[in-house]
């Protein structure tokens, strides 16, 4: 989302959201140039930045949808994820695992390792729900 004058165009304006078409973009190029990456390590921060307008549905949304298409430009491409500040809701909140019901984060670590899944081994699903982290060997 564009909130500065004028209007941002298809593939977005300095100090804005990257669009889906600039990520889309960016992934045909890497899939068409560079077809053997070892791996891809991903850093998240993927959910739109008016936070205030954003629901946990909306973020879990978001993650899937860019795994999607790393996984379709991608697809025999180890792929490392990991989550940014505006994974959670609230943003920057990531409360320990002790915080439980409404104000926890288990919404999100069960999303993503649900998500994630597709990539990692198994063996890192319990690390992933309890505090979001894991550890794979290449």
């Amino acid at each position: 989302r564009w909130f500065g004058p004028g209007q941002a165009g298809d593939y977005g304006a300095f100090n804005c959201d990257s669009p889906l078409l600039l990520l889309e973009n960016l992934l045909q190029h890497i899939a068409q140039n560079f077809p053997k990456l070892d791996y891809v390590i991903f850093t998240g921060d993927v959910p739109a930045h008016n936070i205030w307008n954003q629901t946990r549905e909306d973020i879990l949304d978001a993650i899937s949808l860019v795994g999607d298409l790393f996984s379709k430009y991608l697809p025999r491409t180890k792929f490392y994820p990991a989550m940014g500040n505006h994974e959670s809701s609230p943003v920057n909140s990531f409360p320990p695992p002790f915080v439980t019901g409404h104000n926890s984060h288990q919404w999100l670590l069960r999303g993503v390792a649900k998500d994630w899944g597709r990539w990692l081994p198994e063996s890192t699903i319990p690390t992933i729900e309890k505090g979001g982290y894991y550890m794979a060997r290449w």
